[in-house]
C-alpha cells in the first residue's frame, strides 16, 4: 500500500530585506550582461535579404518562401516556391518553404484575407509570387552590378552549376 509522507515540520527562512534586495539586484545584473552578449551577437550577424513578405534568402543562399495558403494535400506551397524559384533564378535545392502566421501582411494580394479553398490558390497568387521573385532577382542583379562596378544590363542571375 501506499504510504504517505509526512511534510517535514516547518522552517523560519531566513532572509531579510537586505539579502533579498543584494539577491534580486545581482540577478538582475546577470541577466542584464546576459541580453547584451546575445545583442552584441546579434549585431554581427549578417541578416537575410527580404525583398517582399513572401520569401528570404539567408546569408547562406537558402531561400525561405512564405506560403499565404493552407496545403490541404493539394502542395500549394510548393507551387508558390516554384513560381518564385523560377523567376528568382534559384535552384530548386536551395528553396525551403513555411506557412504564414495569422499577420495581415500575409493575406492573399487579391481577397485581402488569408483563404484557401475553390481551387484558385495559384490562379490567384500566380501574378503577385512572379513579381515578388522578379523584383528580388532585379535587387540582387542591381546589387551585383553596382559590387562589380558593370550596368545591370550586361549582368544576369543564373544558377549556380
Amino acid at each position: 500500500m501506499n504510504q504517505h509522507v509526512k511534510a517535514a515540520p516547518a522552517m523560519a527562512a531566513d532572509l531579510s530585506r537586505r539579502s533579498f534586495l543584494v539577491g534580486t539586484a545581482a540577478t538582475g545584473l546577470v541577466l542584464g550582461y546576459a541580453g547584451l552578449a546575445d545583442s552584441a551577437l546579434a549585431a554581427t550577424t549578417p541578416t537575410s535579404f527580404e525583398p517582399t513578405v513572401w520569401y528570404s534568402i539567408a546569408p547562406d543562399g537558402l531561400v525561405t518562401v512564405t506560403c499565404g495558403k493552407a496545403d490541404m494535400g493539394q502542395h500549394i506551397a510548393s507551387t508558390m516556391a516554384q513560381i518564385i524559384c523560377e523567376e528568382l533564378g534559384a535552384a530548386w535545392k536551395d528553396m525551403r518553404v513555411q506557412l504564414a502566421s495569422n499577420d495581415p501582411k500575409f493575406n492573399d494580394p487579391v481577397l485581402g484575407a488569408q483563404i484557401t479553398g475553390g481551387s484558385w490558390s495559384t490562379m490567384m497568387n500566380f501574378d503577385a509570387m512572379s513579381r515578388a521573385g522578379a523584383a528580388g532577382r532585379i535587387a540582387l542583379t542591381e546589387a551585383a552590378a553596382t559590387a562589380w562596378a558593370c550596368r545591370p544590363r550586361s549582368s544576369r542571375c543564373a544558377t549556380a552549376s
